[in-house]
Parts: C-alpha cells; structure tokens; sequence
C-alpha cells in the first residue's frame, strides 16, 4: 500500500505480543507519555484564514500533540505518508523528513526530501511520458523512454524489458516497495482478490474506487462487469495506466495531479458517479486520518450522512479505532491474506493472518466462502469462521483471533484461550503475569494519573481554553455505539502505539 460527525481524533491501542512501532508521523522518544493527532485542530486551521499549513511534497502536514512525562505538551508538525522518523532527526530510506514544532513553523518551515512527482528513484526525464512511449526493465527497477528501434534499449540490453502500454498486471513485475513505515507494498494473494470480485458483484457495483489495492484494480480492469480508479501514493503506476490512475495521499486526502490537493477532472468525474470504494490502507495510518479520508471520498458521491458501500482491510486488534473512526463500518470474520508478506499470508502463523474486513454493507449480504470453512450464524446473523463459535450466555460469537474463546463466568464474558481469573486484578489474565503493573497502564490518565478521564480530555480542554471556551472536568465521553461487541475487558489498552505490517 503505498500507503461527519466532530470527534476527538485519538487512537491507543497496544497489541500484547505485536511489533511495537510508531504511529504516523512519529517517534517515540525517552520521557514520552505518548503522541495525539489533533485532527479538529488541524481541520480548523486550514479552515481559518491567514492560517499557516506546512507543508511537504506529499502534502499538507498533519499536527500531533506530543505529551512529556510530568503533563508538559508540544504540538509539532509531521509528514502524512511517512510514519517514522529516527529519534537523531534522521530517517531510514525513502523517508520524509518534514517535521516542525508548532511554534517554530515560521522561523524553521518543514524540508522534504523527495520531490512531488516521483520519491524511489530520479526519474525526473520520464514524469509525464505516456506509458506508450515507455518501457520497463525488472532487472533494473526502472523505467525508461523506448528507442526508435527493439535494439536501442542502452544499459537495458539484455534484460528482461516490457512494454508498459501492454503490461495488463503491473503487480506482477513490479518490484514491492519496501519501507515498513512509509510505503511497505503487499498485495492481495488470489483468494482475497476473487472473494472481493465476488462481493462486488453481490453488491450490484459498477464503479469501484480502488484506495491502495493496486491488484484488485487490476482484476476490475480486466473484468467487463466493472470500471475501475486506483488511488494510491506509489507514482509508478503512472507508467502503465494511461487512465484509470491517480496519484494519491490517504493520510491527508492529497491529490497530487490536480491544483492545490484537488483532484483532476477526469478524477472528479469518476468519484462523483462511483458506487463502492476498496481500501488496504498501511496499518501505521491513524484511523481518524483514514475515516476523514473515506468520508471526503464518499461525500463526492453521495451527500452525508449517506456513505458508499466501502470495504476496508486492516487488522482485527485495530477495531476499536476504526469503530470511533467510522462507527458505520463492523469488522467480519474473513481473513485476509497477502501473497509477499512474510507472515500474513496464513502459512506461517499459527493463527492465520491477522487482517480481516470491515464494512458498511450489512452483515447478511457479506457472505464468506463456504469453501474455506465459514458459516452462517442465524443468533449473531452474519458468516463467521470455523473456529468462531456462538456463546449463548455473550449472546455473540466473540473470537476475533482466529481461536476459539472460552466462557469465563466470573468476567461474565468470553476470553482468549489460556487465560485465567485473577482475584487481585479482577479480570482473566495470562499466566504468570505480573498483578502490579496492571493498574498502571489502564484507566489512567497518561498524564495527570486521573481515573475519571483519559488523556484526550487535556487535549479538548487546552483546545477550548485557548479559544475561549469553558470545558470542565469529566469523564470523556461515552464510545459510539457499536454494531456488535467491540472488545471485553481482556482487550482493552491504552496507549499511543499501533504495529506496522
């Protein structure tokens, strides 16, 4: 991937056992009590005149609210496709360095250094070329103007060279890019591409707005049933698609062919008449980015509050963030599986992948395949998978990881297998934990240690005060409701760091 309603924009959630990794835009420093998005914020100052946006080649930046042990805060400014920065300022490869403190902005503006039309490689002789008159050479990773002749390929003779005009699946050639925390690409293996045909056509969907799911636009394309745009941040694209493409920033809903943001005409046109949109987003994206995306996309087709039918991957331990981002989307049993991910492609793991699908379309009309083991369950009324059994006493069918959960009488709710009641934490905890550090790291205020809110109420209330309004102290409010149980007891964290893929 190449990479409403007003809520407060923060998302923690700590996945025991995960690759610990930051969130977008951000690096976890020594002393840090954590990072916020300020997503009202910033969409108030782009609103407000005279404001200034920085901003790098993949757009307007994104503003956190880093959080220092002791309560101190600092806003600072951060790339929106790029989601890890070296904590000496430095980047790994193919990183955005853009990056300023709040109050520094003008004095010190945000430096990126990869140029708007291309970041892997300088290509800057061929941005514009139709795919026509280019070619592409997998030994070299690059592409280039065709000679006037088959011979005249220059340091490319003798490779393996296509075409791009006649490359119908660029996915499969194409070299996956491979920045964890900026641009990692993977793409759908072939079971996840033909379920999702299927459920389009299910769905009676003609116009499919593919966000990050190069593969599955490929197979659109070649399918008469449907028409097909790809949004993604990866320009190579550019080289084979003559049309059909756009260059695209989910992380801010940045378009890069069109004037200030905006999309093309061409672009505009198709997502006012789209029907559907598919997204894979990267895993390091902030839900509330994600959702303010989707809704931008969906209102082009549709006026709010109605939404187009979306599907969106992205893994089951991120539920709860998706569910304060986009409470219309409830996430299914099926799991997702890539064919270049070294574990999410369910051979490896225990457990199988852990991406599964959240969607809109109701729970009747996404049907899992038979084939590979899923059913219908009349109580809960939607397919789950083998392993998910209903529970008569939860009233659902509460797994989530692949595993079968087991009934815990005293939580009075499901747990993950191996887990066992703890008296002195009052909850099922696994084995040999440590009963200490439990009341430490849950239903606390990271900042002031507070058990009556948590750390977004310091950002609404600084918020406010600085604009002149009177907020008091009480507990944050309630979580939208949820279409089906989001997480038990055993589940919930909170903190500021979500796992890359």
């Amino acid at each position: 991937h190449s990479h409403s309603k007003k809520l407060h924009s923060v998302c923690r959630v700590r996945v025991r056992g995960a690759r610990r990794m930051p969130t977008q835009g951000l690096h976890a420093h020594a002393g840090s009590a954590g990072v916020d998005l300020l997503l009202d914020e910033w969409e108030r100052r782009r609103e407000t005149a005279g404001e200034l946006i920085p901003h790098c080649g993949h757009g307007p930046l994104l503003l956190f609210r880093r959080w220092s042990e002791g309560g101190a805060s600092r806003l600072f400014w951060a790339c929106a496709a790029s989601r890890g920065r070296k904590r000496g300022g430095g980047s790994t490869e193919g990183e955005c360095l853009a990056h300023c403190w709040d109050d520094k902005r003008r004095e010190s503006p945000p430096h990126c250094i990869h140029p708007p039309w291309q970041e892997h490689d300088d290509h800057r002789h061929i941005h514009g070329v139709p795919p026509t008159k280019l070619a592409y050479c997998t030994v070299c990773n690059s592409s280039f103007r065709r000679g006037p002749t088959p011979t005249k390929l220059g340091p490319h003779k003798g490779h393996k060279v296509f075409h791009c005009h006649k490359v119908a699946r660029p996915t499969e050639i194409l070299w996956p890019l491979a920045v964890d925390t900026k641009n990692a690409q993977y793409f759908f293996s072939r079971q996840a591409v033909e379920w999702t045909v299927e459920q389009l056509a299910r769905m009676a969907t003609t116009r499919v707005v593919c966000l990050g799911t190069p593969r599955l636009h490929e197979t659109l394309r070649a399918d008469g049933r449907f028409s097909s745009l790809l949004l993604d941040l990866d320009a190579r694209f550019a080289w084979f698609h003559a049309a059909g493409f756009a260059r695209f920033n989910m992380g801010n809903g940045h378009f890069f062919d069109g004037v200030e943001g905006e999309p093309s005409s061409e672009v505009a046109e198709f997502l006012a008449s789209a029907t559907a949109v598919v997204v894979d987003p990267p895993f390091g994206l902030h839900p509330a980015a994600l959702g303010r995306t989707l809704r931008l996309l969906w209102q082009r087709a549709v006026p709010p509050p109605e939404e187009l039918p979306t599907l969106l991957f992205f893994p089951y331990f991120l539920e709860k963030g998706v569910a304060a981002a986009l409470p219309s989307l409830s996430v299914s049993d099926y799991e997702v599986s890539y064919d270049n991910h070294p574990t999410y492609h369910g051979r490896q793991r225990t457990r199988g992948s852990p991406v599964r699908v959240y969607s809109n379309v109701p729970d009747t009309q996404l049907v899992l395949p038979a084939a590979e083991g899923y059913t219908f369950c009349t109580p809960c009324a939607r397919y789950v998978a083998p392993t998910n059994k209903h529970c008569d006493k939860c009233g659902c069918c509460p797994s989530r990881d692949g595993r079968r959960w087991v009934h815990c009488e005293r939580c009075r709710t499901c747990v993950k297998p191996g887990r066992i009641h703890c008296d002195v934490c009052k909850r099922c905890q696994p084995p040999g934990h440590d009963c200490d550090a439990f009341p430490l790291s849950s239903g606390r205020c990271h900042v002031c240690g507070s058990t009556e809110h948590k750390r977004i109420w310091h950002d609404s209330h600084d918020m406010h005060d600085r604009h002149g309004i009177s907020v008091s102290c009480e507990k944050s409010p309630a979580a939208p409701e949820k279409k089906r149980r989001v997480a038990t007891a055993t589940e919930e964290w909170d903190v500021a760091i979500v796992p890359h893929r």
